[in-house]
């Protein structure tokens, strides 16, 4: 299934750093390959695919537990071929050189591999937790095979309380922000270096909200899998059942019908109209302009109403399936969503120039949060945070999925780098959104909104990306044969923005801090990926699907009002 293309990408990359260190290379379809090196061999390799070849993208590093050893992937991607470079490491040796020196943006990733799987990064600037709580054990990592959520429960202590940071430097001291902070939506925790008014270092801490995600697909059906993937994020729910479907349908080889991609096309872009309007209300919150705030999500309630009569609810749609959809539009709610469009995109012109002419807002956010298109390349920015550095990288065009190959639109970018192209940005695509979704429903096929799909996933492999409205929306999939995935991997856009964001509050003002983090338009729930914790002894514990039922059943009965009281219940 090569193509002269990738076949030339291997050979050359063989000349560069030899024949025998390019050990495999698998072409699974067009546009995309898989290519295994030792470790000796993964600084060379990404240096050569970085600087000769243009994969300057990192979306994302996936790292896996095969049994037999750990494996790396790091996924690469330029405009026109995705390539995931891939290595292993023993047990005895779980050891990997850093790509940090090479590709800045692989920071987080690198940390997140080594907190879940248990690799060590040599030359990693910071191999502190990410996404693990602090007192975590060293030796316990949650994605090996070998970790059952008996032996967590047994070795986890708790949280350890984090000690108080002094600043060493004289003249600066250390702002915590969060991770209960007004200015945030979700916990989350920045700690900011400031001298003075002017922030001159900060350092992410994420995982407040990590809900174990990962592990837990890994143990349900992929029929059961539809309903939890939605649950990664509320607002962008349509994009993770989109990405997790068609990842599983080219595993399947199923055939989609047209008609169900432009329908799926069309309830996307409806979903970006929705997370669009969500964050301009949001972005005009955090610098006082309440009034925007309180405009714009009135009328965004225009496409929620459009959304609940098209699937029944407002967030969670639970629309795409595994072969489909599991309705079709009717004819009257076709013309419905079309003349809200039709209204939608006027207010969306209108908040332009409202946003362009209010002087008091364009001084709050121009040349504020500024991010330079080196340091959006280099961190591996995504979606309007990267189109605001005038660089146009767009899934939906790179590599298009669903009906946008025969779907004309325009990738908005602007060059401005700063908070109010990025604003820009998203008032644009609101625009492109309701032209695209008045073309899928005028040019809606003919044919059935589903087809049948096996249970049984046949064993193999797939990277499927689809572009969420914060940006690229990433997963990766394999299956064993069986009913069930035997890993998958999820990296949301948010997660790709914070290395950016650091860039942009950096040499900024303490002041700019609450606009620039929601800049990127962050969703901290989706970026961390169950435990119930008793605030009054500090107990922890984690429940599975038969004690949920058991205390759904006690609830029920009366026996029960809150978690707690369940170790009582038998």
């Amino acid at each position: 299934m090569s193509s002269p293309q990738e076949l030339e990408i291997v050979e050359r990359l063989k000349t560069a750093i030899g024949a025998d260190s390019v050990l495999e290379a698998k072409f699974p379809r067009p546009r995309r390959l898989f290519v295994t090196v030792p470790k000796q061999s993964l600084q060379s390799a990404a240096r050569y695919l970085k600087e000769s070849e243009g994969f300057s993208h990192l979306s994302t590093v996936t790292g896996l537990d095969n049994g037999k050893d750990l494996e790396v992937i790091y996924h690469l991607n330029r405009v026109d071929v995705e390539l995931s470079l891939r290595t292993k490491a023993s047990y005895d040796d779980p050891t990997l050189p850093t790509t940090t020196g090479i590709i800045p943006g692989s920071v987080l990733y690198e940390r997140e591999v080594h907190d879940l799987v248990g690799v060590s990064f040599e030359g990693h600037p910071d191999l502190s937790p990410l996404v693990l709580p602090d007192g975590w054990p060293a030796t316990l990592h949650p994605l090996r095979k070998n970790m059952t959520i008996e032996q967590i429960r047994s070795a986890y202590p708790g949280p350890a309380a984090s000690p108080p940071q002094e600043s060493p430097e004289e003249n600066t001291f250390l702002v915590p922000f969060g991770p209960q902070h007004p200015a945030l939506k979700e916990p989350e925790s920045f700690t900011f270096k400031v001298d003075g008014e002017t922030v001159v270092e900060v350092k992410p801490r994420i995982g407040y909200n990590h809900r174990g995600v990962e592990k837990a697909l890994e143990n349900q059906t992929w029929i059961q899998n539809q309903i939890l993937i939605e649950r990664v994020c509320g607002i962008c729910s349509c994009s993770h059942t989109q990405c997790y479907t068609q990842g599983v349908e080219e595993l399947l080889g199923l055939q989609i019908p047209p008609r169900i991609h432009y329908l799926r096309t069309a309830l996307f872009e409806l979903n970006r109209i929705h997370s669009h309007y969500l964050w301009l209300g949001v972005a005009g919150h955090e610098i006082g302009f309440d009034t925007l705030f309180m405009y714009v999500w009135r009328d965004r309630e225009i496409v929620m109403d459009i959304l609940e009569a098209l699937t029944g609810n407002r967030n969670t749609y639970s629309m795409n399936i595994i072969g489909g959809l599991r309705r079709d539009f009717t004819p009257e709610m076709i013309e419905k969503t079309k003349k809200a469009m039709d209204i939608l995109e006027q207010k969306a012109k209108e908040y332009k120039k409202l946003v362009l002419a209010e002087p008091t807002l364009m001084k709050r956010v121009a040349r504020v949060g500024v991010l330079r298109p080196r340091d959006a390349i280099d961190t591996c920015a995504v979606g309007p945070t990267m189109r605001a550095c005038g660089i146009k990288r767009d899934v939906r065009a790179d590599d298009p999925h669903a009906s946008y190959s025969e779907i004309p639109f325009n990738v908005i970018t602007y060059d401005g780098c700063d908070i109010a192209s990025m604003t820009v940005v998203r008032l644009d695509e609101l625009v492109e959104s309701t032209h695209i979704v008045k073309y899928a429903l005028s040019h809606l096929p003919d044919g059935p909104a589903s087809v049948r799909a096996p249970r049984r996933i046949p064993q193999g492999e797939v990277v499927s990306r689809v572009e969420a409205p914060r940006g690229e929306l990433i997963h990766y999939q394999r299956s064993n044969g069986t009913e069930k995935p035997e890993r998958y991997k999820l990296r949301c856009p948010t997660l790709a923005n914070v290395p950016a964001v650091v860039k942009m509050l950096t040499g900024g003002n303490v002041a700019d801090i609450p606009i620039a983090l929601a800049a990127i338009d962050p969703c901290f729930s989706c970026t961390d990926r169950m435990t119930f914790l008793d605030e009054r002894t500090g107990k922890r514990w984690v429940w599975s699907e038969d004690d949920l039922k058991r205390y759904s059943r006690a609830c029920a009965a009366g026996k029960v009002k809150n978690p707690v009281q369940m170790a009582n219940v038998g």
